[in-house]
C-alpha cells in the first residue's frame, strides 16, 4: 500500500511537470498592440524576461518558410493555426532555441510592422538589440 501510494505521487508529479508548459503572454499581447501607436517599439522593453530572438510570423506562414529554431518547436506553430488563419499574427521569442514565449496580435498591429520581408511571404528573427519600426496609418 505503501509503494502504490508512492508510485502514484510520483506518477501526479511527472504528470504536473509535463503539462506546465508556458501559456500565451497576455503581458506581451498587451505591451505590443499598446507600443503600436508609436513610430517603433524597442524590443528589448516587451518583455520581463530574457530571449534571444523573436520572430514575427504573418497570416498564412507556411512551415517551409520557417528557420530551423522554428522547425524545432513546429507544434507551437501547428497548434497556433497561423498558417491557415488571417486573424492575427504570431510572435514567438525563443532562448537557447526553445520557446520562451509567445503572444497573438491583432491583424491590425501586425500588419503595422514595416519589414518588406513581409512582402515577400519570409519571416524574420529580431534580436532584443534591434528595433521594429511601424508604419503610420494614414488619417483621412
Amino acid at each position: 500500500m505503501k509503494y502504490t501510494i508512492s508510485y502514484f505521487l510520483l506518477f501526479i508529479g511527472v504528470l504536473l511537470l509535463s503539462c506546465s508548459s508556458k501559456g500565451e503572454d497576455e503581458h506581451l499581447r498587451q505591451r505590443f498592440e499598446k507600443d503600436v501607436s508609436a513610430q517603433y517599439i524597442l524590443l528589448d522593453k516587451l518583455t520581463d524576461y530574457g530571449w534571444d530572438q523573436i520572430y514575427v510570423i504573418a497570416p498564412y506562414t507556411h512551415e517551409k518558410q520557417l528557420d530551423q529554431t522554428l522547425l524545432k518547436n513546429r507544434d507551437l506553430i501547428e497548434k497556433s493555426m497561423i498558417p491557415v488563419s488571417d486573424n492575427f499574427y504570431l510572435l514567438v521569442l525563443t532562448r537557447n532555441e526553445k520557446v520562451a514565449g509567445y503572444a497573438k496580435i491583432s491583424a491590425t498591429a501586425g500588419s503595422s510592422i514595416s519589414s518588406p520581408l513581409f512582402n515577400k511571404g519570409l519571416v524574420r528573427a529580431y534580436t532584443p538589440q534591434d528595433t521594429l519600426y511601424l508604419k503610420k496609418n494614414k488619417t483621412k
